[in-house]
């Protein structure tokens, strides 16, 4: 669409400045735009809610037109007759809205209105977020930040800087000060920002809760990050007692504790979605999404699916393919229960039924470490991937330097969705081949979906001394 959007840009521009008084008619013709989109979708409505141009302003504009302005050869003709030819090839009115406002903004950008204009700018302040300005005491400096300030770690840095351009700090340096003490709950926030940014969704950040309140093409949504942390009796994911600990379990026992992690999470959120969330006006009624990202243990990333798809679907895919001198073996089965510390049964399969109508969708990622940010470097490492592929019955593991390797930050990105949300999530919404997407069938009461072609199961990093 960026194609037709420049291409409209250009051309209404240069009708524009053709008339006699080029500033008042563009003034016009966008107070236009905005008295006829204040009823639009909720993007619409956003966008001109953030457009600084007050509402009084633009109220009945279109009664006050003339036809510099909306005759023979005037920006609205134009722009009228595009967004109808659009609409004719797409049959898809809520992109032509979109696609609509955001030429709208383009020229309110070149004529300098609204928050464009010089005065406007003299009045906002930067408030972006500044990651690396110490904002707390050394002694509650996390370990992963104290480690990312070293001279050498500048590169990814500057990496996770680019993540954080245009996200605002809402409460102060709250955001900032959790980045510095608590870590990865803010890590795994700023890599979802940088998601929606590449998705050309847009953040509203008047809005304090819930962490995300969003705006596409299709639909307005929210949605709530979180990460699973490991339990009072067990040590914090980045210790080597952790480490230790996670050696010692089997790949069962390591799904069945972060099973309950991501689960108690998910019913943490729920219950705040219904005692709180679905009060809000600009909640209610629109798609909720949970978003969680597993710290709860060591190496808690090399899980893949198969947690996930337990919780959600009841389908536990065992398989053999970690025990050497074995033919590889993938089995998939029903399940109903998982057992915390091996007795007591936790049911399982919420997303079978509708006890949790309320959640849209689980936003799911293994590979949002750390190592994400480190191939989008230059680093000298060497980057192990394991990748499916349809015709092959177990990952692919190939191993690239990094220098020459290219990742993108949408890879490894899971979304499982709800078949009995209230509100379901437009799979449009994050329509990316590298994005993987699970369903459930209720009829036939099975998953289906799963990742594309050439697309990442998994990723490593790895640094060698010279």
């Amino acid at each position: 669409m960026k194609k037709i959007i420049d291409y409209a840009v250009a051309n209404i521009i240069k009708i524009i400045n053709s008339k006699k008084d080029i500033q008042r008619v563009a003034f016009q013709f966008l107070l236009e735009e905005l008295d006829a989109g204040k009823d639009g979708t909720d993007y619409v409505q956003y966008k001109i809610r953030t457009s600084g141009v007050d509402q009084s302003k633009f109220d009945g504009a279109m009664n006050r037109s003339w036809n510099d302005v909306d005759g023979a050869n005037s920006p609205q003709e134009f722009l009228n007759i595009g967004m109808f030819q659009l609409l004719h090839q797409t049959q898809d009115i809520n992109l032509v809205a979109r696609v609509r406002i955001t030429i709208v903004d383009e020229l309110m950008k070149y004529y300098k209105i609204g928050k464009y204009s010089n005065k406007s700018q003299k009045k906002q302040p930067r408030k972006f977020v500044n990651l690396f300005k110490i904002v707390t005491d050394e002694e509650k400096l996390h370990p992963h930040f104290k480690n990312l300030m070293q001279n050498s770690k500048e590169p990814i840095r500057n990496v996770l800087t680019s993540w954080a351009e245009e996200f605002i700090d809402r409460d102060k340096n709250k955001f900032s000060r959790e980045f510095q003490e608590t870590f990865n709950s803010s890590f795994w926030e700023l890599y979802l920002f940088q998601c929606f940014k590449e998705l050309e969704i847009e953040i509203d950040f008047s809005k304090p809760s819930p962490d995300f309140t969003l705006y596409s093409t299709y639909n307005s949504f929210n949605v709530e990050a979180v990460i699973t942390n490991n339990d009072k009796n067990s040590n914090p994911e980045w210790t080597k007692e952790a480490f230790s600990a996670r050696k010692e379990k089997t790949h069962d026992e390591f799904i069945e504790y972060t099973s309950i992690r991501i689960l108690n999470s998910i019913r943490e959120k729920h219950k705040k979605y219904i005692q709180k969330y679905s009060n809000w006006q600009h909640v209610k009624n629109k798609p909720f999404i949970i978003a969680i990202a597993p710290f709860d243990q060591s190496l808690s990333s090399h899980q893949n699916n198969v947690a996930m798809t337990n919780i959600l679907y009841g389908q536990i895919i065992q398989h053999n393919l970690f025990e050497k001198d074995k033919k590889p073996e993938i089995n998939i089965k029903k399940n109903n229960f998982i057992l915390k510390n091996g007795e007591n049964p936790i049911k399982v399969g919420i997303f079978t039924n509708d006890s949790f109508k309320e959640i849209s969708a689980v936003i799911f990622s293994t590979m949002a470490t750390m190592s994400k940010a480190i191939v989008q470097t230059n680093m000298k490492c060497q980057v192990r991937t394991s990748k499916f592929f349809d015709d092959v019955y177990v990952p692919v593991i190939e191993f690239h330097d990094n220098e020459k390797y290219t990742e993108s930050h949408l890879e490894g990105l899971q979304i499982f969705h709800n078949p009995y949300a209230l509100h379901p999530l437009d799979t449009r919404e994050f329509n990316k081949h590298e994005i993987t997407h699970y369903f459930f069938d209720k009829e036939y009461h099975m998953p289906y979906g799963g990742q594309n072609n050439n697309t990442i199961v998994s990723r490593n990093v790895f640094f060698f001394e010279n």
